[in-house]
C-alpha cells in the first residue's frame, strides 16, 4: 500500500525539479558560450558544453547545440597545432599561421593601418584586414611525389571564426565538384577527380586519397595513426622553425634512400658523381626548413640546413668558419651606415716572424699563407656616412683585419702597399703620420693616397683619412655599434653563434652614397634617407657543427603611407618628391632639405583649408608653404604642379602655384625642363598661348637626352595646336 503514493511522489518530485535542471542546463551553456567567446578559452567551454550535451537536465535541442559546439571546439584544440593531423612520414610540410594579425602587425609597422577617426590621409581598416584574411591558418604535407602524376599528400585550411569565409567555402563547392560518399561522417566532394574536399564542423581538409582525409580526421578525434608531431627526427626542427606567418620543413628522412640510389646508380658511370656521393655524405641529411615572420618590431627570415650528429659532409665542414667574436664588433665605429664582419681563424699563436740583424721584420713568400690560414682571426669591412656632408674624393670605408700577431700583418701589408706604390710611379716608402695619437703609414697609390694604422688587435686600412680617424676613436669604449642606438639591440640579437654577420641602415646609407653624388642628386636622395632613419637590414650565418641557418631582418620598418598616398593620387609632385606618371622625379639643384617637418606642417595646414573651402584661409596658408621653401626649387615645383592641375583645388590658388612655379625656374635659372615644362602648363591654363609655346620649347629642347622628353614634345603640340587655331580665329 506505500509502494503506489510513493511512486508518485517521485515522479511528482522530478516534474517539479524539471524548470530547475533545465535553469542549469541553460547556464552552463551560456557559460561555456561566453568562456568561448569572451574569454577565449576553448579547453573549459568544451568541458562545460559536454556537461550540458552528456547531462539530462537540458531539453534535447540545447543538448544538440551544446554537442555540435563542443565537437567544434574539439576540432579547434586538435587543429591548434596542425602537426598533430598530419602524416608522420611527410616529405614536405608547410604552415601559414594567422594570416589576418601577422598583416595587420606589418601594415601597422608600415605605416598602413589605421582607423578613418584618426584622422591618417592613408589607412587601411583593422576591419578590413580580419575580414579579408579571417583564416586561422592552413597546412599542407606531401606524403609522396611521382614524376608522373605529382605529388600527393592533404591540405588542411582552417577558415577562423568568420562565418563569412566558410560560407564561401560551403557556396564554391558545390558549385565546382560533386557530391562524394561522406568520409568520417563528414559531407564530401569531388572536383572532377582531381581532389577531395572533406568539411568538418571546423577544417577544411582535401587530398587526392581518401585514406589520408580519413587518417586525418581519425587524428583529430584522438585515436589516429602517428603524426608528424610524433616524428622524433624532426621534433627539433619543427619546435624552433615554427610559429611565423609562414614555416616550412623539408624531411630528408625519407628522401634519403632514394638520393642515395640516384648518386650511387651515377657513381657507376662518372668518377665525379662517385666524389659528389662521398663528399655530400647524403644519409646524414636531416631536414631542410624555413620560415617567414613578422612581429611588431619588424620581418625575418630564416633557411637552416640539419645535419644528423657524426656526419662526414666534407662540404659542410669545410665552409665552416670560427664565430664573430664581440670584440671584432666592438671595433666597429658607432654611427656607420653598413658593415660586414666575417670570422676566419680561432684566437691562437702562429709561427714568429723572422728578423734581420737589424732587426727589421723579413717577409716570405710562407707568410702570407699564414697570415690567410693561421693569423687573420677576421675581416671587417664598413663604410661611413660622409661628415658634414662634404664629398670626399674617395668612399668613407674601411677595413679592418683582426689578428694574432699585429707584427706580422703590419709587414705584409708594408711590403705589398710599398710595391704597388712603386708599381704605380710612387714610392715604397709610405709617409708617417700622426692619427688620433697613433702611428700612421700614409701609401700613395696612383697619387691616391691610403692610409694604415695598428689598432687594439688588428690593423685598420682606409682610403679615407676621415674614416680612419672614426675608426681610432671605436678603439675606445662606448664608441662601437654595440653602442649605437640604431644598430645595438639587432647586434646583440644576432651576434651568438654566427660566422658572418652584416648590418645596414638604408637612412645612412643613402647619406653614405650622397658624398658619391652631385648637389643635386644628393639632395634628391635627403628625404629618402630620412624616410629609412630608424630602419636596420641584419644578414647572419650560423654554422655549428650539424647546422647551417641564414637569417635576415628588417627592423623598424619606415612608415610609407605617404608615398603610398601621393602615389595613389597622382600627384604631380609632393612633399617627397614624389612624381606623377606625366614625369619622373627631377634632380634639384639647390636647395636645403626637403619635407622639413615644419614645412611639412604647413603643406598640412593648406590642404585642411583648401578641402574646407575656406579659399582665402588656403591661400594664405599657401602662401606661408612657398616662404619656406623659397630656396628648394623642387618642392616648389612639385608643389606648384599639383595645385594648379589638380581638380580637387579648382584653379583656385594658380597666382601662387604661377609664384611658386616662376621661383623654383629662378633657382634653376631655367636650366631643368621638368621645371620649365611646369609653368609652360600654367601658363596656357592661364591663356597666354604664346608664352606657354616659348616656354614648351624651352623644354622640348633641354629633355632632348631624356628617355621621358617625349612628353615634353606632345605638350608642345598640343599648345601650338591651341595657338594655331586662335590664329586662325583672328
Amino acid at each position: 500500500m506505500v509502494a503506489v503514493p510513493f511512486r508518485l511522489n517521485a515522479a511528482a518530485l522530478a516534474l517539479a525539479l524539471a524548470p530547475a535542471l533545465s535553469a542549469q542546463g541553460d547556464a552552463d551553456f551560456y557559460r561555456a558560450f561566453y568562456l568561448e567567446h569572451e574569454q577565449h578559452d576553448p579547453a573549459a567551454a568544451r568541458a562545460l558544453y559536454l556537461k550540458v550535451a552528456e547531462g539530462r537536465q537540458a531539453p534535447e535541442e540545447l543538448r544538440a547545440k551544446a554537442r555540435l559546439a563542443a565537437d567544434a571546439l574539439g576540432e579547434d584544440l586538435a587543429a591548434s597545432d596542425f602537426t598533430h593531423l598530419m602524416p608522420r612520414d611527410s616529405l614536405f610540410y608547410a604552415e601559414l599561421s594567422r594570416p589576418g594579425e601577422e598583416l595587420s602587425l606589418l601594415l601597422d609597422s608600415l605605416g598602413l593601418l589605421g582607423r578613418i577617426e584618426e584622422g591618417k590621409g592613408l589607412a587601411i581598416s583593422p576591419l578590413l584586414v580580419d575580414g579579408a584574411l579571417g583564416l586561422r591558418g592552413a597546412a599542407v604535407a606531401v606524403t609522396a611525389f611521382d614524376p608522373q602524376s605529382g605529388p600527393s599528400g592533404v591540405l588542411l585550411v582552417h577558415p577562423g571564426d568568420l562565418d563569412v569565409v566558410r560560407g564561401l567555402i560551403e557556396t564554391a563547392l558545390p558549385a565546382a565538384g560533386e557530391p562524394a560518399p561522406a568520409i568520417g561522417g563528414f559531407p564530401t566532394w569531388n572536383l572532377h577527380g582531381e581532389a577531395l574536399v572533406t568539411l568538418t564542423q571546423r577544417l577544411l581538409i582535401a587530398s587526392r586519397d581518401e585514406t589520408e582525409i580519413k587518417a586525418v580526421i581519425e587524428r583529430m578525434q584522438g585515436h589516429g595513426s602517428p603524426s608528424l608531431a610524433d616524428n622524433p627526427a624532426l621534433a627539433d626542427v619543427l619546435a624552433s622553425g615554427r610559429g611565423g606567418l609562414l614555416s616550412f620543413c623539408l624531411n630528408a628522412e625519407p628522401l634519403r634512400p632514394m638520393l642515395q640510389g640516384m648518386l650511387a646508380q651515377g657513381a657507376g658511370q662518372d668518377p665525379q658523381a662517385a666524389l659528389m656521393l662521398s663528399f655530400l655524405d647524403v644519409q646524414s641529411l636531416r631536414s631542410v626548413s624555413g620560415r617567414f615572420d613578422v612581429d611588431s618590431e619588424g620581418v625575418s627570415v630564416e633557411l637552416a640546413l640539419e645535419l644528423a650528429q657524426g656526419h662526414h659532409n666534407l662540404a659542410f665542414n669545410l665552409l665552416r668558419l670560427p664565430e664573430v667574436e664581440r670584440k671584432t664588433l666592438e671595433r666597429i665605429p658607432s654611427g656607420a651606415a653598413f658593415f660586414v664582419a666575417l670570422g676566419l681563424n680561432p684566437k691562437g699563436d702562429v709561427a714568429p716572424l723572422a728578423h734581420d740583424a737589424t732587426g727589421q721584420p723579413i717577409v716570405s713568400f710562407m707568410d702570407f699563407g699564414r697570415e690567410l690560414f693561421g693569423n687573420l682571426r677576421d675581416v671587417t669591412v664598413y663604410g661611413m656616412p660622409a661628415q658634414g656632408g662634404a664629398a670626399g674624393p674617395l668612399p668613407d670605408v674601411a677595413v679592418r683585419l683582426g689578428v694574432n700577431d699585429v707584427e706580422r700583418s703590419q709587414a705584409l701589408w708594408a711590403f705589398a702597399l710599398g710595391t704597388a706604390g712603386a708599381a704605380s710611379g710612387g714610392s715604397t716608402a709610405p709617409a708617417a703620420l700622426t692619427i688620433a695619437g697613433r702611428p700612421v703609414a700614409r701609401y700613395s697609390l696612383g697619387g691616391m693616397p691610403f692610409f694604415v694604422a695598428a689598432g687594439t688587435d688588428g690593423l685598420i686600412l682606409s682610403p679615407s683619412q676621415s674614416t680612419l680617424e672614426r675608426a681610432l676613436a671605436a678603439e675606445k669604449p662606448a664608441h662601437s655599434v654595440l653602442d649605437d642606438p640604431l644598430f645595438a639591440a639587432d647586434a646583440q640579437r644576432i651576434l651568438a653563434g654566427h660566422t658572418l654577420v652584416a648590418m645596414a641602415s638604408p637612412g645612412r646609407c643613402l647619406s653614405f652614397a650622397s658624398g658619391m653624388m652631385g648637389p643635386g642628386e644628393a639632395q634628391g636622395m635627403a628625404p629618402y634617407a630620412d624616410l629609412l632613419k630608424d630602419t636596420v637590414v641584419t644578414f647572419g650565418l650560423e654554422h655549428t657543427d650539424t647546422r647551417l641557418a641564414l637569417r635576415g631582418r628588417v627592423s623598424s620598418l619606415p612608415d610609407v603611407s605617404g608615398l603610398v598616398g601621393e602615389a595613389l593620387q597622382g600627384h604631380h609632385g609632393g612633399e617627397v618628391g614624389l612624381m606623377s606618371a606625366s614625369a619622373p622625379a627631377p634632380a634639384p639643384v639647390a636647395g636645403p632639405t626637403q619635407a622639413a617637418p615644419a614645412l611639412k606642417g604647413l603643406r598640412a595646414e593648406f590642404e585642411s583649408l583648401a578641402s574646407k573651402g575656406d579659399t582665402d584661409a588656403a591661400r594664405a596658408a599657401l602662401e606661408r608653404v612657398a616662404a619656406a621653401a623659397d630656396m628648394d626649387p623642387l618642392y616648389l615645383n612639385d608643389c606648384a604642379w599639383a595645385v594648379a592641375t589638380e581638380a580637387r583645388y579648382g584653379g583656385r590658388f594658380t597666382d601662387v602655384a604661377r609664384s611658386m612655379a616662376l621661383r623654383a625656374n629662378e633657382l634653376t635659372e631655367y636650366g631643368n625642363w621638368y621645371y620649365v615644362d611646369t609653368l609652360a602648363r600654367i601658363r596656357f591654363d592661364d591663356g597666354d598661348l604664346e608664352e606657354a609655346v616659348r616656354l614648351e620649347e624651352m623644354a622640348v629642347a633641354l629633355a632632348q637626352s631624356d628617355p621621358r622628353g617625349s612628353e615634353a614634345s606632345k605638350a608642345l603640340e598640343r599648345y601650338q595646336t591651341a595657338l594655331d587655331a586662335v590664329v586662325a580665329r583672328e
